[in-house]
């Protein structure tokens, strides 16, 4: 899988979803989240909890399922508030993350890029 570096900014990923964000892009990086958890909590995945969202966004259910099936196959708990057809806000991510004293957070937004665009953001950890 060749990973275009364009779509590594500075506070979160962002890219064309159907073409930079693949599922194979979307699970990589659920498992490259495992590890900079891992790293900065100290705790070993199946310890560590994490708060899903995603915005409106046609390519969000797949982007969080293909991110989500990676924490899941570390063993890490998984709290998803925006399940199905379900959405939320960034914000809402943030708060739910604090809220459930959740290890990370990511909210799959393309904020205010065209329809097009997708990514993850995340706060930062404790």
């Amino acid at each position: 899988m060749i990973i275009d570096r364009t779509t590594y900014r500075a506070n979160d990923i962002r890219g064309i979803a159907d073409s930079q964000l693949t599922d194979d892009f979307c699970r990589l990086t659920g498992l490259a989240y495992v590890e900079l958890l891992r790293k900065y909590q100290g705790k070993e995945p199946h310890e560590l909890t994490v708060v899903l969202g995603k915005d409106v966004r046609n390519s969000g259910l797949r982007m969080k399922t293909a991110f989500a099936e990676a924490l899941l196959s570390k063993g890490v708990h998984v709290i998803d508030i925006a399940p199905a057809e379900k959405v939320s806000s960034t914000p809402l991510m943030y708060f739910a993350t604090w809220l459930f004293d959740a290890d990370g957070g990511v909210e799959v937004t393309g904020s205010h890029l065209d329809k097009e665009w997708n990514g993850f953001k995340h706060p930062k950890t404790k």
